[in-house]
Formats: C-alpha cells, structure tokens, sequence
C-alpha cells in the first residue's frame, strides 16, 4: 500500500465520520426541541390547572364583600377541611 493510498482511505474515514457526527447532531437537536415543546405544554397545562382550582376554590368559598382577606380564606380552609372530612366518614 502506497502512502497515497493511506491518505485517501484516511479522508474518506475522515468525511465519513464527520457526516455521522452531523447526523447524530441533528438527531439531538430535534429530540431537545420536542422536549423543549413538551415541557411548554406542561407548563401550560400546570398553569391552567392551578388557575381552574383557583376559580374552584373562589366558587366554593363564596366570596363576601366586608371580609377581610384572613377570614375568606379561613372559611376556604374551613369548607374544604369540612368537604373531605365528610368524604373520609362515607
């Protein structure tokens, strides 16, 4: 074999392998950017559920005017203890 040869064959192994390395790059970059997408969607879904239990909570309560804020949200606390404490008894 020819030091031409050897030369020829390296380049070859060479380019090969850096086409494998951008494939994989690639590979990684579009896996990141799906998860980065999921975990907008669950930020999301995380937002609107505390946002639902939020409204949940202002209904079940029912929110008087004349109240302090400390009294509204120990008649919340008092409901939902009251609520759970009827489901534990059934």
């Amino acid at each position: 074999m020819s030091t031409e040869n050897i030369v020829k064959n390296l380049r070859v192994l060479w380019r090969t392998d850096r086409i494998i390395a951008d494939i994989r790059m690639r590979h990684l970059l579009v896996s990141l950017g799906l998860r980065a997408f999921a975990a907008l969607i669950a930020a999301f879904g995380l937002l609107m559920l505390e946002l639902s239990a939020y409204f949940a909570l202002v209904q079940i309560c029912h929110f008087r005017r004349g109240y302090s804020w400390r009294a509204q949200l120990r008649d919340c606390n008092d409901s939902v203890c009251d609520r759970g404490e009827a489901a534990n008894r059934a």
